[in-house]
Order: structure tokens, then sequence, then C-alpha cells
């Protein structure tokens, strides 16, 4: 779930502390990926905001975004392992609450937007993990041979 602002912290209290690399520098090494950061950079990341959907309405941004992302590391020879996040704490809970009051609002947004690019828009703000998502990109994993590690 992450902390708020710590990127900017770290900055600023210990600037040289962050450094920005290519990809080939990890080249014969192991990097753990947070697999819930991952599979949502994954289903935002989609052209002119269009998510990709099946003709039954699933979308399957996350499925194609992980496989081409997993792809590039193996070409790099970057063995990546993916940590999922077991169950949240309790005192996450408000957090959980207010991401999911702004998610609904969005999806109700949506539905009444006519504006096809604006709907869009709305459509990727109402995008919440769900299991299906998740049991998706274990599969995936499972089927390229993918580590996998499982916080409880």
């Amino acid at each position: 779930m992450g902390i708020k602002s710590l990127t900017q912290t770290i900055k600023k209290f210990t600037p040289d502390s962050i450094e920005n690399e290519n990809l080939y520098k990890l080249s014969g090494k192991k990097v753990a990926v947070d697999a819930s950061l991952v599979i949502y950079q994954q289903l935002l990341k989609c052209p002119k905001n269009a998510l990709f959907k099946t003709s039954k309405g699933k979308i399957t941004n996350h499925i194609t975004g992980l496989f081409y992302k997993i792809m590039n590391y193996i070409s790099l020879n970057i063995e990546m392992i993916f940590v999922f996040d077991g169950k949240p704490p309790d005192n996450k809970q408000a957090c959980i609450a207010k991401r999911k009051e702004k998610s609904n609002k969005a999806k109700e947004e949506c539905d009444t937007e006519t504006n096809i690019d604006k709907k869009n828009i709305k459509e990727k703000e109402s995008i919440r993990i769900t299991k299906e998502i998740i049991d998706d990109t274990k599969k995936l994993l499972n089927l390229m041979g993918m580590q996998a590690n499982y916080v409880v």
C-alpha cells in the first residue's frame, strides 16, 4: 500500500541514497518487485486511456503488460521475483475504505459520462485490483516459470 511521500522524504534528507540506473546494469541479478504495484502500472498504462478488454468485457491490460515487462527483463538476464501482499493490517482499513469510495465515485461518473475520452479516464480511475486480476497474474507467472512469494 506504500508510504505517502516516501521517495520525496528520502530525496530531501539523503539525496544520494536513490540512484536511477539502466536495466542492463541489473543483468545477472534477481530483483524483487511489489506485485500490486507492477499490476497497477500495467493496468493504467494504455494508449489513449482506453483499457484493453476481451469480447466479454474482461480487462486484460495487466496480462499483456506483465508479459512484455517480464520478457524485457528476461532478455536482459534479470530474474524477477514477484511479492504478493497478505491481508492488510487493521490500521490500514480507513485508507482502504477511502480508496474504495474514490473508485466507486469514479465508476459512477464513468457510467454517466458521454465524452469517450473522459469516460476512459474515469474508467481507469475506478480500477481496483480484484482477486480475478491477482489469479490471472499468478497463472501468467506460473506459465512463464516465474517465482512468486506470498506474504501472509
